[in-house]
């Protein structure tokens, strides 16, 4: 399945939803809530792009390689995510 805006967001939003949320003017603990709030967005991101992003590889021609897995060397290419 190929990522989407919706499947990010809803990762980003159950990331931030587990937080335990604070209400305090204490410059220590809004700076600490702050970075826990980026690393969940970020955690989302990335679970998003781990799950669902899709890469397409194309692996230019080696002679000399016997066909089948795991008997082939290892190939050289460019991909794109999608």
């Amino acid at each position: 399945m190929a990522m989407t805006k919706q499947s990010m967001a809803a990762k980003i939003i159950a990331n931030v939803d587990a937080l335990a949320h604070i209400q305090s003017s204490n410059p220590a603990e809004l700076a600490a809530y702050r970075t826990q709030l980026m690393e969940a967005m970020c955690q989302g991101i990335i679970d998003e792009i781990n799950t669902n992003a899709e890469v397409a590889v194309s692996v230019t021609s080696v002679s000399g390689v016997t066909v089948g897995a795991g008997v082939s060397g290892p190939g050289t290419g460019t991909g794109t995510i999608t």
